[in-house]
């Protein structure tokens, strides 16, 4: 077998014209193979895209904040809320945004796939509820999880699925709500994600 720089001065030896085209197929040929190989790549990479949604108050419980250290006061237009004892509070506090939920849902080939969820509050939380749906062409499937805190500021999970199709899917999450120690309810809007099942 002869070696390269055998092939090349034998190139250089002959005509010009020859070595010109011969030089350009090769070049040719290696773009080729070096796009094709990007493009398959590139097609068998996961593609994510993470959805963040804010998280609202929804519910109070006084009995929680008063066990957790903080002090309960009523607003003028009559809800309850909780500061921190000792803390500086204006004379009116409105219930409003507490945290982020978080979806993602990526294929991962082979009819299978990976959710993330979680959330991240803004005060910790002793108790969480978190219920997700992913719905394809077959039908729809569900998973859950709670449990206790330990005054936490946030909690998230990977939950891999596996189908019995291909084609579009989605992720959503149905219901979620971390329970604060200030007493609150901080509840996710419903938050969702696509991907393709290949």
């Amino acid at each position: 077998m002869r070696s390269f720089g055998s092939v090349l001065r034998n190139l250089k030896s002959g005509s010009g014209r020859r070595a010109s085209a011969l030089l350009a197929a090769v070049v040719s040929l290696v773009g080729l193979s070096a796009a094709t190989a990007g493009t398959a790549s590139a097609a068998a990479a996961p593609y994510t895209v993470r959805i963040t949604v804010q998280m609202h108050v929804v519910g109070f419980d006084a009995a929680v904040a008063r066990a957790h250290g903080y002090t309960v006061k009523t607003a003028p237009d009559g809800h309850q809320y909780s500061v921190a004892k000792g803390a500086i509070v204006p004379a009116t506090t409105v219930p409003g945004n507490c945290g982020t939920a978080t979806m993602d849902y990526t294929a991962t080939g082979g009819k299978a796939a990976t959710v993330y969820t979680g959330f991240t509050v803004d005060d910790g939380a002793w108790l969480f509820s978190w219920n997700v749906a992913v719905t394809d062409n077959a039908g729809v499937g569900n998973n859950s999880w709670g449990d206790y805190l330990a005054s936490d500021h946030q909690w998230y999970v990977t939950w891999p699925t596996h189908h019995s199709v291909t084609g579009y899917s989605w992720a959503q999450v149905t219901s979620g709500s971390a329970f604060l120690d200030n007493g609150d309810t901080c509840a996710a809007a419903p938050v969702s994600a696509s991907t393709t099942l290949y």
